[in-house]
């Protein structure tokens, strides 16, 4: 999630580093991880092949994760997920 808000962030027309903000909440069962980034290009679920480089973060996060998702904010987007901490996560 980081990587693709990197890459993202770094297609804007700004000057200087790429802006990015992780936050991270828990509870006793599960961990949320929210990413934001400065484009508001909601990201793409993609069909990729075994010699491609890239490509695989929404598929990873939909395998690894409970509950995921995205959305736009007025600066923005936010792809998120929920990663159980109990006997059926990973």
């Amino acid at each position: 999630m980081v990587t693709n808000a990197v890459q993202a962030s770094g297609t804007l027309k700004t000057a200087g580093t790429p802006v990015l903000r992780i936050w991270i909440t828990r509870d006793q069962d599960s961990l949320a991880i929210h990413v934001w980034d400065g484009s508001h290009d909601m990201p793409v679920l993609r069909e990729t092949g075994p010699d491609q480089t890239g490509g695989r973060g929404l598929m990873l996060i939909e395998t690894l994760s409970k509950d995921s998702g995205a959305y736009r904010d007025a600066n923005g987007k936010v792809v998120w997920a929920v990663i159980s901490a109990g006997a059926d996560g990973p």
